[in-house]
């Protein structure tokens, strides 16, 4: 009687653990093979790399399964398109890409610059008259094209053989990218024989999915949230993503190494960048419910919704464009957060008067909504600097747009108009033409 007692409970405890391993999770990722120190494959043939240890602490923290597929980019693109993979593990943001995929917020930012012989001197970067040596099918050509057609552009077919070219001097031209530098603890080092002639851009590497994988999304940002700024740091630290530190203190080292961390639902990253001559960057994390109790400041501001008028109780689509110049300002100074669904004081609305106005009375109708106000007022480029999410709080939904500091002056057109602003005394202040020019000059201008 008993051996058939035990032979129950037996049975019972495999049949749980087998339906456990049934409904077990497992995302498949797709990633480079050839991108180091992001990611690439080692001799065993196993992904390494700073990307591949960060989703490795995304999977332990998630508690969701992994499995690494590498490949070069088109391969990584194709395998995601015939759902062979769920993500790829880093892509930098472009609207082409946008209009087919979907991303999450920020891994690790970066910087592209443009490198050259030390013995070479053009005026000017569209004056340059020797071969500039990009890998193909990448972001940084799609750059160039658009930006200096000009240039007559060497594509090679892997990081790999770029890097080789480097060590041996063997090109006049290359594109590094390299991790943001950050409060100047970042010394970019630049190969030996090049000099740093320009920075072209700066993006963000993030995760992407297919367009309109929400649950995949919500399962990145939930599993990043959990990730500490001492895990961070060591992995930052394992792969050198971070060369030439100074000494600082260890604990503003890890807010610093902290802006790597996704932040999802109530807790977002809070971008504080103040940009000097050596371009030093300051960033800071906070928490929404708390940032909301504390009130609008000169990084934070609340508007009650994107077109809904409560004082009249009416759409009114001039709303639009008080949001516009709110997003404008903060490019247009050092970034900053605006939540559409809270009022001046605090109180959360939410967007369900915003939704009753759109055709697509959802949250992504109302994504669209504001998309398109951004390419129609501030124009599309600005994307790149702007991340879009709906949250709940309290069973309502909250808009967070999370600005950061624009690489070049944003206008917003109004008609036939444009107008210019900034961030000044928690409020978007406009300038005239001739303070415009002053502060592009002081503002741009002078870190070059």
């Amino acid at each position: 009687m008993l051996s058939k007692t035990i032979l129950k409970v037996l049975c019972f405890i495999l049949i749980i653990g087998y339906a456990h391993r049934i409904n077990a999770q497992e995302y498949k990722i797709a990633c480079l093979n050839d991108y180091p120190p992001y990611s690439s494959i080692n001799e065993q043939g196993e992904a390494t790399g700073f990307l591949i240890d960060w989703w490795n602490l995304w999977s332990a923290k998630a508690d969701i399964d992994i499995t690494f597929i590498p490949g070069n980019t088109e391969d990584c693109i194709g395998r995601l398109n015939t759902n062979k993979v769920d993500i790829i593990a880093g892509a930098f943001f472009s609207e082409e890409l946008n209009k087919d995929y979907d991303f999450g917020d920020q891994i690790l930012s970066t910087q592209a610059i443009l490198c050259i012989k030390k013995d070479l001197d053009p005026v000017s970067i569209d004056s340059i008259g020797f071969l500039v040596s990009i890998v193909k099918n990448g972001y940084t050509g799609n750059y160039l094209e658009e930006n200096h057609p000009s240039l007559e552009l060497d594509l090679l077919n892997s990081n790999r053989e770029l890097y080789s070219a480097v060590e041996q001097q063997s090109i006049d031209a290359f594109v590094y990218i390299t991790p943001e530098a950050v409060l100047d603890l970042v010394k970019v080092t630049i190969p030996d024989g090049y000099k740093q002639f320009e920075v072209l851009y700066s993006n963000n590497l993030r995760p992407m999915v297919k367009k309109g994988n929400k649950k995949i999304l919500a399962d990145i940002m939930k599993g990043s949230e959990a990730l500490s700024k001492e895990d961070l740091l060591e992995v930052a630290t394992k792969w050198n993503v971070f060369k030439d530190k100074v000494t600082v203190d260890r604990t503003l080292l890890y807010v610093i190494i902290g802006i790597i961390a996704l932040l999802v639902f109530g807790v977002l990253l809070f971008i504080k960048r103040i940009l000097n001559k050596k371009n030093s960057l300051a960033r800071r994390v906070f928490n929404l419910e708390e940032e909301i109790s504390k009130g609008e400041s000169d990084f934070l501001e609340f508007k009650s919704s994107l077109r809904w008028d409560y004082h009249k109780n009416v759409k009114n689509k001039v709303l639009e464009l008080v949001v516009a110049k709110t997003i404008s300002a903060f490019l247009n100074s050092n970034g900053g957060i605006l939540l559409i669904g809270v009022n001046d004081d605090g109180a959360i609305l939410g967007l369900d008067n915003d939704y009753n106005t759109l055709s697509k009375g959802n949250q992504d109708g109302f994504v669209l909504a504001l998309t398109t106000l951004i390419n129609n007022t501030l124009g599309k480029q600005s994307h790149k600097y702007i991340n879009i999410r709906i949250v709940n709080i309290g069973d309502k939904d909250v808009c967070v747009i999370t600005i950061e500091r624009s690489g070049i002056p944003v206008f917003l057109v109004k008609g036939e108009k444009e107008e210019f602003f900034i961030r000044a005394s928690a409020s978007s202040q406009p300038l005239g033409l001739k303070d415009t020019m002053a502060y592009i000059k002081s503002h741009w201008e002078s870190e070059k």
